[in-house]
């Protein structure tokens, strides 16, 4: 830009000494001596150099208004680019959360599955060590409300012999068959226990043994 002012004024200048140069010919023609002659020579070579710089002035003056053009076009298109790039950021993030969100619902799908797998084979082991048919409880999870299809069974299967017993503050039926050496699926099938945790204080039960102890032998009278 600096240049091209530079040489604006400069062409003004040379515009101004043209102005003179036309004045010069009514001047030249009152004299008629040789050197007269060659300023007159000089002056036209002045003129067609002030012309040539106009010219390039003019086509200065257009390129720079082109590239001030340019310049403004290069400015809109990266305003419409960042515009863009916003959007293109924001829908992506949206795409992010949404891809988040369903694997984690994806995730607890497929763990709700396996707990529940896992719960069948648990039962069914338990079943098969307690020698009993139980019904399979599958444990309630989001989206999984199923009741149990049956009533559980009991088994006849459990000595008959035993002791009576009273349920106590803190009992369960592990610790109970421990105690008089007996076995879980005994105490719940003689008792028709179907869930251990059931138990209540002060609540009767026969407690199924094995090998039950003989009853004590009354103490010999002394004479």
């Amino acid at each position: 830009m600096k240049n091209f002012t530079t040489i604006f004024i400069i062409a003004r200048r040379m515009a101004s000494m043209a102005a003179i140069c036309l004045v010069a010919p009514s001047l030249l023609a009152q004299q008629s001596s040789p050197s007269v002659a060659g300023m007159s020579q000089d002056i036209d070579a002045l003129q067609r150099t002030v012309g040539q710089l106009n010219a390039r002035v003019e086509k200065l003056e257009k390129d720079n208004a082109d590239l001030q053009k340019q310049l403004m076009t290069e400015r809109a298109v990266k305003a419409i680019a960042d515009n863009e790039l916003s959007a293109t950021k924001a829908d992506l993030n949206d795409q992010i959360k949404q891809s988040d969100t369903a694997m984690r619902k994806e995730f607890a799908d497929e763990m709700t599955k396996q707990i529940d797998a896992l719960t069948k084979e648990m039962n069914k082991a338990i079943a098969k060590a307690q020698g009993q048919a139980v019904a399979v409880t599958p444990v309630v999870t989001p989206g999984n409300t199923t009741a149990p299809a049956t009533a559980p069974k009991f088994s006849d299967n459990f000595p008959k012999g035993g002791v009576p017993y009273t349920v106590k503050k803190g009992d369960s039926v592990a610790s109970i068959a421990a105690k008089y050496k007996s076995k879980i699926p005994y105490i719940l099938n003689a008792n028709k226990i179907a869930d251990p945790k059931s138990l209540r204080e002060g609540q009767p039960l026969f407690i199924p043994q094995d090998n039950p102890d003989p009853p004590a032998a009354a103490p010999a009278g002394g004479n």
